[in-house]
């Protein structure tokens, strides 16, 4: 009967605005979600039995029902925080985890460094990313935790030292003859000193004057196993008629003596002080001795069909069968997007949509209730007419 129809049409109305309401409250919920992706019922018709008419066959519905609770993956706005392990990423992607399921995915960039040093989000689960290739700086390519350890910025033994100064034309030598390294105050009209880096330990020494470009040979006489015989290139900046333009060349010219260039390339040993991340999701150290190295690279993940993944709550999703194959890279390559430290990605949820949405809902529930209550009435008007 048509109005049985109706009435259960009706209560197929009442569960798809339920349904409707409830992925509302939840999009609400979590307006302030880092990382937190919009969700949206989507509905279908039901065709409940056709009937003949005049002009050929016609269709009754019997309601509808919930097609799909789908995900929209839009991208959020950032919000600027004061930690940099606060994490968005702009463009495509997800973080990989690591943790109690296993491998998971995330958009929520919230890390922090555990008492081990790994690299986590607040549930504890470890952020992967490549290692670093001390040769070349670049990622080795293999998978893994993050973990930073304060590890040390090896020493580099000088190797070459640039020097470049005006010699004053008319400076007077006090004791005529050649430059004696034993006696150099004597024996000069100008002195330069530089620290130069060992295998092991810092020396200062007095410079070889005379010399315009070539080798030096340091013999550390220490016995602490330092490297001997230590070759050092020594430059006092480009010769005219060698061809060279790099670096300042020394001069003499009729002004007082004055070194303006003074350089060489060794450095001590130096302790991490500062973590930086850039926007290729590379971590990179800053050492107390002035050298910046990369120590890890963050790796982000992407679908074929990133609506084919698994929600299991905690802002992590897993796999699934309709997902795809798993594109694993560091940031900032291919189709994957880049990283933005000291940001985290907001939820997309538009909250004047979701009240629009909600009244909208509410008013379909309505709708539904009064079609159940007339159905009803109907249908007691007919069980009065047997009385």
């Amino acid at each position: 009967m048509s109005l049985t129809n109706a009435l259960f049409s009706s209560v197929s109305g009442l569960e798809i605005a339920s349904t409707q309401i409830s992925v509302i409250g939840d999009n609400i919920a979590n307006a302030n979600t880092p990382g937190f992706k919009e969700k949206r019922a989507e509905f279908s018709a039901v065709l409940g039995q056709s009937i003949t008419a005049g002009s050929g066959f016609a269709q009754i519905g019997a309601g509808a029902l919930v097609n799909d609770i789908r995900t929209v993956f839009s991208q959020g706005v950032f919000e600027t925080t004061q930690r940099n392990t606060d994490l968005g990423i702009g463009g495509r992607g997800f973080f990989v985890l690591d943790g109690s399921f296993g491998r998971t995915y995330s958009r929520a960039g919230n890390f922090g460094f555990d008492s081990d040093g790994f690299l986590t989000d607040p549930t504890n689960n470890r952020l992967q990313g490549f290692g670093i290739d001390p040769a070349t700086g670049s990622s080795n390519g293999i998978l893994g935790d993050i973990q930073v350890n304060l590890p040390l910025s090896p020493p580099k033994a000088t190797g070459s030292i640039t020097l470049g100064m005006n010699l004053g034309a008319t400076d007077i030598v006090p004791i005529a003859g050649p430059f004696d390294p034993a006696n150099s105050q004597a024996t000069s009209s100008a002195r330069e000193g530089i620290t130069v880096f060992d295998s092991l330990v810092t020396f200062v020494v007095d410079p070889i004057a005379g010399v315009p470009a070539g080798e030096i040979q340091f013999n550390f006489k220490t016995a602490n196993g330092a490297q001997q015989l230590q070759n050092v290139a020594f430059s006092m900046g480009p010769v005219a008629g060698s061809g060279s333009t790099s670096g300042i060349a020394t001069t003499q010219f009729n002004q007082p003596a004055v070194t303006n260039l003074l350089s060489q390339d060794g450095f001590r040993p130096g302790t991490l002080s500062a973590l930086e991340i850039d926007e290729n999701g590379l971590l990179n150290g800053v050492f107390t001795n002035g050298v910046t190295a990369s120590l890890s690279q963050i790796a982000l993940a992407n679908f074929g069909n990133v609506e084919g993944l698994t929600e299991v709550g905690r802002s992590q999703l897993i796999e699934s069968v309709e997902f795809g194959a798993p594109v694993i890279a560091g940031a900032n390559s291919g189709n994957l997007g880049s990283i933005r430290s000291s940001s985290l990605e907001k939820s997309n949820v538009d909250l004047a949509q979701q009240f629009v949405n909600l009244i909208v809902s509410q008013r379909a529930f309505q709708a539904n209730t009064w079609t159940v209550s007339v159905a009803n009435e109907l249908l007691a008007n007919l069980v009065a007419l047997g009385h």
